[in-house]
């Protein structure tokens, strides 16, 4: 009898933890960041002899977020925009490069995201994935000029890692990130880490 009723618990604890979860539907949200550059283990020469960019900038992201049903695990569909520069006589000790004066990257991502929580007011949350990334970068062979004009432009796969903090104030839902992207072909910029403020709807 008591073995009984400790299975019909246990049985019910797990429906009424499984229940929530195939119930959330997708979820889409924008977040908004200052990108630091990588690093110049990241950064290779294009052209002749242009490298990516080193100083920080704007990062853009939209996702939709579609949870994998009784699992703490989602997958998320992420398009972004990051945009790194430098300024003139700007120069890279390694590669021994000029630093581009615009380092533009544009890029679709698909990354499993694993969450401590999915009911919790704060959660933390992991992500790895990898997508389709474009780069722009601006130079000018004048060493003082500011004014871009020669572009190379690239495009390939690129890896992406991060995670963050996601606090439940009821909707919205606000999301404290941090990210790593690194574009994997021959004419790309730096790679770059966004510390983005997020909205979930």
């Amino acid at each position: 009898m008591h073995y009984s009723i400790l299975l019909l618990t246990v049985f019910s604890l797990q429906i009424a933890a499984i229940t929530p979860l195939a119930a959330q539907g997708p979820s889409f949200g924008v977040f908004l960041g200052h990108s630091l550059v990588g690093g110049s283990d990241s950064r290779t020469l294009v052209g002749s002899g242009v490298t990516g960019g080193d100083q920080p900038g704007l990062h853009l992201r939209a996702f939709g977020d579609l949870p994998l049903q009784a699992s703490a695990f989602s997958f998320r569909a992420e398009l972004f925009y990051n945009r790194l520069s430098s300024g003139a006589n700007t120069y890279s000790a390694n590669p021994d490069g000029k630093a581009a004066l615009l380092d533009r990257t544009v890029g679709l991502t698909g990354s499993f995201v694993a969450s401590t929580s999915r009911a919790a007011r704060v959660a933390p949350y992991f992500s790895l994935g990898a997508g389709l990334f474009t780069t722009k970068l601006g130079h000018n062979p004048q060493p003082m000029s500011t004014v871009i004009t020669e572009t190379y432009q690239g495009m390939g796969l690129g890896l992406v890692a991060g995670g963050g903090l996601r606090l439940r104030l009821g909707r919205p839902t606000l999301l404290l990130d941090w990210h790593y992207y690194q574009a994997l072909y021959n004419t790309r910029g730096s790679a770059f880490m966004p510390i983005s403020i997020g909205l979930g709807f």
